[in-house]
């Protein structure tokens, strides 16, 4: 197991890594004895030394440690990974310092300017390859940075954001907390979204039971932010003296009261969340083996994919499997890559699918599972964000769609996977960490803001233009409603073929659902 010192070890003979305070204990031992009587009462100098040892090294083994994750910055940054919104539960707790819970473990991750380390504070220890696929790093994964200059090449946006967001990964995490996460994030934002899942914990969790050491607490992502303006989940947690929970059983939660949830602020979706859980329970097989049985070919696993599919997808764009694959004629290249398209589709629309059934749950919010947990790098869950990114630098023509119809939402997809292939999902993490506001997003160049900032204007602008025609066309339908009902009254018309005409025209397909613009749908995005 790989470890790393900190400020008050030093390396030892015996174990690896020895406290000083140990060390200066054996050296008074080992140092010159002049007093004689000391031979003469107790045990021999020999017996004295090898007990003192024996406790020091006790005293080591009890005392958590670093892991060094021997991974650079250019392959991962936790200041990246564990912020941009694709996990709720970890806490900055100094300034490259963050708390949270690593499988069943509560740990605290450090970023140095040259690795990542990890300390295990309660739980079974974690193993360096537990901690390495919890970032989504094995040894059959691509370089993160070989990737970042691939898709660099067919994205200049994507270059420029890469240089100031390195090594963000996507991480792989529980897949039962994940999917209540995002369904908690409809209509919602970051923030708000780490206080309901803070509040799922406490409530209906088991306590980690651990303590923190004296003065460490959470803080804002962003430093300039004051105590007084910490986003509530921050103050809530500090107050709570930074305990740590577990997130609750599926059955936990399907047993909850809706009133219960609705009390934790969770509104509307508390009925989501208890009927998603019901909804596993009643799965085949039931609850978190429902959501296992979905899992894909993660970094290191096998996955579920038949062998067909399996074999089909490692000829994809972006895939460490076939990026060394011997060259073929174009027609072989054209028919393995249109099998491989077909195939990830097939598994993605299968699990999509799946996801469906469960209350709260749609293509985002399943997508969004298959990412972030299910090892289904290809997903690129379409919110308001990576909309905007689709039709502001990939397909402008998308713009003309009225609404995000399950037709619509894959092609914004293809547009993500036709550039960057296999892991079109990690490109995507990192351009959407872009897209968010807060300390990340200010790192890019002033005239790459000063562009999206114009686009987001132009889309206002478009916006308003949009809701002006709408209302011309209201007046004027109103108006021709009204002639209507003259016009067939004083004809003597059928009043059954009147009322039917006036019921065409109201039904006309003309608005939205929403009645508020195209995309309305999109209005469930997370960190907006």
């Amino acid at each position: 197991m790989a470890t790393s010192a900190v400020a008050d070890e030093v390396s030892g003979p015996a174990m690896g890594l020895w406290p000083v305070g140990a060390l200066k204990v054996g050296a008074a031992v080992l140092g010159d004895d002049d007093g004689d009587e000391s031979d003469a009462e107790g045990p021999a100098p020999e017996t004295k030394q090898k007990e003192e040892r024996a406790e020091a090294a006790d005293a080591e083994q009890k005392k958590p440690f670093w892991l060094d994750l021997c991974c650079g910055p250019r392959e991962l940054r936790p200041e990246t990974t564990l912020t941009p919104g694709q996990s709720f539960g970890w806490k900055r707790v100094g300034p490259d310092l963050w708390l949270g819970i690593m499988g069943i473990s509560a740990v605290l991750v450090r970023q140095t300017d040259i690795t990542t380390l990890v300390q295990t504070l309660a739980g079974p220890e974690v193993t360096v390859q537990q901690a390495l696929h919890y970032f989504g790093i094995s040894a059959s994964t691509q370089s993160l940075a070989e990737l970042y200059e691939t898709w660099a090449q067919g994205c200049p946006r994507l270059a420029q954001v890469a240089q100031c967001m390195r090594g963000l990964r996507v991480l792989q995490q529980d897949p039962v907390e994940t999917l209540f996460a995002f369904i908690c994030s409809q209509n919602n934002n970051v923030s708000r979204i780490c206080l309901m899942m803070d509040r799922l914990r406490t409530t209906f969790g088991r306590p980690v039971g651990l303590e923190l050491p004296a003065g460490l607490k959470a803080r804002p992502d962003d430093d300039s932010r004051g105590e007084l303006s910490e986003p509530l989940h921050i103050r809530e947690f500090n107050a709570a003296g930074c305990a740590l929970y577990h997130f609750p059983s599926v059955e936990a939660l399907a047993a909850a009261s809706e009133d219960v949830l609705r009390g934790l602020g969770l509104g509307y979706r508390a009925s989501y969340v208890r009927g998603a859980a019901a909804a596993l329970l009643e799965q085949r097989p039931p609850g978190r083996a429902f959501l296992e049985s979905l899992h894909g070919p993660g970094p290191g696993q096998g996955g579920h994919l038949a062998d067909s599919e399996a074999g089909a997808s490692s000829c994809l764009p972006g895939d460490p499997d076939g990026a060394f694959l011997e060259p073929q004629s174009s027609a072989a290249a054209a028919a393995a890559l249109a099998a491989a398209l077909a195939a990830t589709r097939r598994r993605r629309f299968q699990v999509r699918a799946a996801l469906c059934r469960l209350p709260g749950v749609g293509p985002k919010v399943a997508d969004c599972v298959a990412l972030f947990a299910l090892g289904q790098h290809d997903c690129v869950p379409v919110d308001v964000h990576v909309w905007r990114i689709a039709t502001r630098d990939y397909e402008p023509a998308l713009r003309r769609a009225k609404s995000l119809t399950p037709a619509v939402y894959e092609q914004v997809g293809d547009a993500f996977r036709s550039r960057f292939g296999h892991f079109a999902g990690w490109a995507h993490s990192l351009l959407f960490g872009a897209e968010l506001a807060g300390p990340l997003r200010s790192r890019l160049p002033g005239a790459l803001l000063a562009d999206m900032d114009s686009f987001r204007q132009q889309e206002k602008c478009a916006a308003k233009t949009m809701q002006e025609q709408r209302l011309q066309r209201r007046l004027l339908k109103a108006k021709k409603k009204e002639a209507d009902l003259h016009s067939g009254a004083g004809a003597g018309a059928d009043p059954a073929t009147s009322a039917g005409q006036l019921r065409t025209v109201e039904t006309e397909p003309e608005l939205t659902a929403s009645g508020r613009g195209e995309l309305p749908r999109l209005r469930f995005a997370f960190g907006t």
